[in-house]
Formats: C-alpha cells, structure tokens, sequence
C-alpha cells in the first residue's frame, strides 16, 4: 500500500482508497507495461460507468427531460474531453464516479422519504468511500444535507436529523 506506484516512493500525496486499489492491480500483474494498461483501463472503465449512472442522478432527483437535452447539448460544446475527470487520470475517474453514486442515492432517500437505517448505512458506506478518495467531498456532503433538511417536509425532519446522523 505505501509503494503503490512501484519505486516512486509513499503515497501519502492520496487518499487511501486510489492508491490501495492501485496496489492491488500491481501486484495481480505487476508494475510493468501490462500493469499500467490495466490502470488506465481500470480508470477508463471508472469514467464510463460515470457517465451511465448520471441518468440514474436525473431519475432519482425526478428532473424532467428538458434538463437532459440542455446537458447534453451544453455538454456537447464543452471540451470536456480534456478535463481530468474524464480521461481516468488519476482517481479523479473515481472520485467522479463515488460523486454520482452518492448524490443519486441521496437524492433518492430524500425524493422517496425513506429515512430507515438500511438507507443511511448504504449512504454512509459509499459516503466514506467518496470520503477515503477525495476528502474535499465533505463540503457538497454538508451541503446536501442542509439541503435535505430545509426540503425536507417539517414533520418529517426529525427522522432526517437522525438519517443524516447515522449515515456520517
């Protein structure tokens, strides 16, 4: 896990879930040539799923189909093709890729009123895998949840408290 990379040195420069999945292709198939491919098809693959699962965000926040034609059409204009994000460079495929699962959860959770503990465990679950990637995720976190709370309707937001809570 500290040498990740292969001779470079620790990685204390990552958080530990990226560099922890690195070490694990590196030591099925090595840190040569055949290695490397393996990571950046692994970073690759990360980015796709990515991009598949941002309609699942749209179902489950119930925004409607003029928000995809104006995404798509934006997007199509933007160069997104150089962004880190999405060339798997790094762990930003899967820093991305945890950002997008944890907001269709959550917006989910928050569309259907399903604050059960089963909710909040799977949302804190993938919650601290986004959190072992990319630390910096705890400020949309924070902001989802006063979010949450504030849309919440008033009865309810008791079992909100105790969802955002257990889910942290």
């Amino acid at each position: 896990f500290a040498d990740a990379y292969g001779g470079s040195g620790p990685s204390a420069h990552a958080s530990p879930l990226y560099p922890l999945l690195l070490s694990i292709i590196f030591r099925i198939l090595g840190a040569g040539h055949t290695g490397l491919v393996a990571v950046a098809i692994f970073g690759t693959a990360l980015a796709s799923l990515q991009y598949s699962l941002v309609p699942l965000v749209a179902a489950a926040g119930r925004i409607p189909m003029q928000a995809g034609w104006l995404g798509g059409v934006l997007g199509a204009l933007l160069p997104i093709n150089f962004w880190v994000q999405t060339k798997g460079v790094f762990e930003y495929s899967l820093s991305g890729l945890l950002m997008v699962v944890v907001s269709a959860l959550y917006l989910h959770i928050l569309v259907s009123q399903d604050f059960r503990p089963r909710a909040s465990v799977c949302l804190g679950v993938f919650c601290g895998f986004a959190l072992l990637t990319i630390p910096p995720f705890i400020l949309p976190l924070a902001a989802l949840g006063v979010t949450g709370y504030y849309l919440t309707p008033s009865a309810k937001r008791g079992d909100f408290v105790w969802f955002a809570l257990t889910h942290l």
